[in-house]
Formats: structure tokens, C-alpha cells, sequence
């Protein structure tokens, strides 16, 4: 993951599964919109290697600089609540501005967490969640439910991409590339080739 100062780190995680975090009801995504939201992501590596594993869970990267003082009520506030697991500095501890949330994902989401993954994103939601969560997302609403239109331009983007002449009606997969693991887990590195 590519974290700077300033910049939202849109990956997958973002697109996909933070909008099932609307299922803890408004007052909750009143104050999650209030502080300034770094990358999401679906684990850190640094808590694997210390056998800590969070499964049903989002990390959320926060900047406690940008808007300290909403920050500071955030994090009063969302300790006491059902959704809390967990908060760590990111970075150095004394003098970093980066700090991680690790939210449950409501039991609604497990499903979609878990199929999330496995990068099969049509299997992620029923049709009243689709519509729940991505009214106002129509992109990411037409990868979810394998829109047929989609898959024309889709398709021949996988063409230009990886100079196939695949047919949109032969093609059957998800309508987005896999999820990769570096850009939806904190702290993993690349293998180098």
C-alpha cells in the first residue's frame, strides 16, 4: 500500500466492503465520516507475525493530524461501542500521525468479507444489500451483480489488457480483476521475483 499524507488510498477494501459498515446505523457513519480516513484494508501483516488474527474485521489508517480534534472524539467514542476491537499506532508511536482502527464487521458482512478474499465479488451481497449499499455507487454495483452491459467493456478491457480475443458472451468470471494482497493488507511485502 502506497500511504502518503493527504491522499486516500482507494483500493478494493475501500470500494467493496466499507460501505457494509452502514449496517451500525447512522450515528456511526456520521462520526466515521468525520475523521480523515487514510487506506482500509482487511488485516496487517505486523499482527499476523504477533498472532493476532482478526478475521471479521476492516482495519481503518487514520490521520490524527488532519482534524485532531475529531480524531480525539472518534476515538473516545468508538472504544465503547460494539464495533471496536482494537487501536494501535501505526507509525512511530511518540511522533507519527498514523493510527489503526480495527472495526468488527457487523455478522451481515461475514459472507462478504469471506467471499471478498476470494475475489469472487458477485458472490459478496444479496440483491437487497446490492441495493442497500451501492445505490449511489453504480460502478462498483455493476461489477457486484455481473451486469451484462458491463461485461462488454469489460471484457474488452481483459482483451486490450492481456492481448486476448476473448467474447463477451464466452467470459464468465467476476467483472474485476482479483484482489491483490498487497494492496489490501497493511505491511505485506512484495515477493521479489
Amino acid at each position: 500500500m502506497l500511504i502518503q499524507i493527504g491522499n486516500i488510498y482507494m483500493n478494493d477494501t475501500w470500494k467493496f466492503l466499507i460501505p457494509v459498515l452502514k449496517e451500525y446505523g447512522d450515528e456511526f457513519v456520521w462520526k466515521f465520516n468525520s475523521v480523515w480516513k487514510v487506506a482500509v484494508g482487511i488485516g496487517d501483516m505486523i499482527l499476523v507475525k504477533s498472532n493476532i488474527r482478526y478475521e471479521q474485521h476492516l482495519f481503518v489508517l487514520l490521520d490524527s493530524k488532519s482534524g485532531k480534534k475529531h480524531f480525539i472524539d472518534f476515538m473516545k467514542w468508538i472504544k465503547d461501542q460494539e464495533m471496536f476491537e482494537d487501536d494501535y499506532a501505526y507509525d512511530n508511536i511518540n511522533s507519527g500521525r498514523f493510527h489503526m482502527v480495527v472495526i468488527k464487521m457487523p455478522p451481515s458482512g461475514y459472507k462478504s468479507i469471506e467471499n471478498f478474499r476470494h475475489s469472487q465479488f458477485s458472490k459478496m451481497f444479496t440483491v437487497d444489500e446490492v441495493n442497500k449499499y451501492f445505490k449511489d455507487n453504480p460502478d462498483v454495483k455493476k461489477v457486484i451483480v455481473k451486469d451484462k452491459k458491463y461485461r462488454l467493456e469489460y471484457v474488452d478491457k481483459l482483451n486490450h489488457l492481456f492481448d486476448t480475443k476473448i467474447q463477451p458472451d464466452e467470459f464468465e468470471g467476476e467483472l474485476s480483476l482479483p484482489i491483490r494482497k498487497s494492496k489490501e493488507i497493511f505491511n505485506i511485502k512484495r515477493k521479489k521475483a
